[in-house]
């Protein structure tokens, strides 16, 4: 997971990534660097990177595609959950990864980006209180506490009954 040369060859195998250089010098260039670094820093590289590509001559102008960094971003959440599961892949298993896998692990990782969103939306709402249902309008505090008052209320009768 240290070793240069197999980051570099996957950037350029299965990532089929050209300017992989840019990306082994400034976002990783280890497969363990690449699995701690941010999309925050992805994001902050390409931003920098089409910047300075406005200076550059168009021989020394570095293009990444955008189906290039869906791809570099599917498998730096993949690397991610696998580390919070303890189950890091080898890098053999990295290398095996084809256009069918890499198409999954795209659709996993926007699967995922929706879910938290939707997660993240949600809200809940206090119930409107008016005379029509005001005997129905409980907050989670009164049901706490005539729930509790009645388990010892119970428990008490229980004790008292021996």
């Amino acid at each position: 997971m240290d070793d240069q040369n197999l980051f570099a060859g996957f950037l350029t195998n299965v990532i089929a990534l050209d300017q992989r250089d840019a990306i082994n010098e400034n976002v990783a260039s280890t497969f363990r660097g690449f699995q701690h670094t941010s999309e925050d820093e992805i994001n902050s590289f390409l931003k920098g990177n089409n910047s300075i590509n406005s200076n550059r001559t168009a021989a020394q102008r570095v293009f990444i595609e955008p189906h290039h960094i869906q791809s570099i971003k599917a498998i730096l959440f993949e690397l991610k959950d696998r580390q919070q599961c303890n189950s890091s892949p080898s890098v053999d298993m990295l290398n095996m990864i084809d256009l069918e896998a890499m198409t999954l692990l795209k659709a996993a990782r926007v699967e995922s980006l929706n879910a938290e969103k939707a997660r993240n939306s949600v809200t809940l709402g206090s119930p409107k209180t008016h005379s029509r249902n005001l005997e129905h309008v409980q907050t989670i505090s009164e049901r706490i506490t005539w729930t509790h008052l009645w388990s010892q209320q119970n428990s008490i009768d229980l004790h008292h009954k021996r």
